[in-house]
């Protein structure tokens, strides 16, 4: 009897799982791979599939199994109790239905066991994984793999890098330009690059054929990864740069390894580091096409995308010193002269990158 009331459970549990769905964020089960990138979520869907969503795959499909079951099980305990409480002394029916709780409490038990065991094995082995993140002391494990380039480098100059920098600028510092010269300018609907923008260029040729294909891919102008490429790396291939916070900025594009699942020497191969890098600052032009209403013409598209890239989408939020309020129209941080910070990632240095690199068609 307890052999097929076991049966008969683990049929249900199977059967169950049919009309069950599949656990899904806004994202979907495997949040990668995707045509399109979904603005209304946090994670990029456009982004490669790698290990790291093998193993959210993994771990959603163990989850989703061990909800199938605790439900089941409760189900099977609960009728089996009821069966038993109607059996009136009926010992046939009071074995039938203690058969069928130990058989579910049995079951539920197995399939615990084998939730802990690959879980514990996803979190041992996880940490290998680049991008994998769980959840402090659980088994929620999620793809940590950032949409925009990170914050960077923007100093002066070809090849300055696109590492990781200080996140916002801090107060003080020289203005970036005469402050009254730029409130009246942009008052009468001038620009904040100011027509000063140049476009930084090196030898692409023997990468244009990749440059061209990522570039349809990701719908981005070609014209806007060349000068990315020239202000990043200067066409150094297998430029690396380290940066504070341990991690390492590579390539032609200068792809920081805290932000790409991909290492270092991967990113050194001319396709790797262009798909990537382009991946990437398509996620930044996405984030620039939603903010340009805002600014209007005192910013261009490419501009927007190119601080993005560079210094985070935090740095592109209207600015607060130079408010509507004191007489300035909205602008971007990166624009306002005004407490530009003293650090080497300030707010003129990403200006500088946003307009000679946003100047590139």
């Amino acid at each position: 009897m307890y052999q097929k009331t076991a049966r008969i459970f683990f049929l249900g549990m199977f059967l169950f799982s049919f009309f069950s769905p599949l656990p899904a964020d806004g994202a979907g089960l495997v949040p990668c791979g995707q045509n399109v990138n979904d603005p209304a979520t946090d994670i990029d869907e456009s982004a490669k599939c790698t290990m790291c969503h093998l193993v959210v795959a993994g771990n959603g499909i163990i989850n989703w199994l061990m909800g199938i079951m605790t439900i089941l099980a409760i189900a099977i305990v609960f009728a089996m109790a009821i069966y038993y409480i109607i059996s009136a002394g009926n010992q046939g029916m009071m074995e039938t239905a203690k058969s069928g709780i130990k058989a579910a409490l049995i079951g539920f038990a197995v399939m615990l066991s084998a939730w802990l065991i690959v879980n514990t094995t996803l979190r041992i082995f996880g940490a290998t994984i680049p991008g994998l993140t769980s959840s402090s002391g659980g088994f929620t494990f999620t793809c940590d793999i950032s949409s925009s380039a990170g914050t960077s480098s923007a100093g002066a100059g070809a090849g300055a890098g696109a590492g990781v920098g200080a996140g916002a600028p801090a107060g003080g510092g020289a203005a970036c330009e005469n402050i009254d010269a730029a409130k009246a300018r942009l008052s009468a609907g001038g620009t904040v690059c100011n027509g000063t923008g140049s476009c930084p260029s090196c030898n692409t040729q023997p990468f244009d054929s990749l440059i061209e294909r990522y570039a349809k891919q990701y719908k981005v102008s070609p014209g806007l990864i060349r000068g990315v490429i020239a202000r990043e790396s200067s066409c150094d291939r297998i430029k690396e740069k380290k940066e504070s916070d341990g991690s390492s900025s590579c390539g032609l594009m200068q792809v920081n390894t805290r932000s790409s699942t991909y290492s270092c020497a991967q990113l050194k191969d001319s396709a790797t580091g262009i798909m990537e890098g382009t991946r990437i600052l398509a996620a930044a032009y996405s984030t620039a096409q939603s903010l340009k209403a805002k600014y209007g013409n005192r910013v261009t598209v490419n501009e927007l995308a190119a601080a993005i890239h560079n210094a985070g989408a935090g740095e592109s939020a209207a600015s607060v010193d130079c408010s509507s309020a004191s007489g300035w129209p909205t602008i971007p941080k990166w624009g306002c002269p005004i407490n530009p910070g003293n650090a080497q990632f300030n707010a003129c240095a990403i200006r500088d990158y946003a307009c000679n690199v946003g100047a590139c068609k």
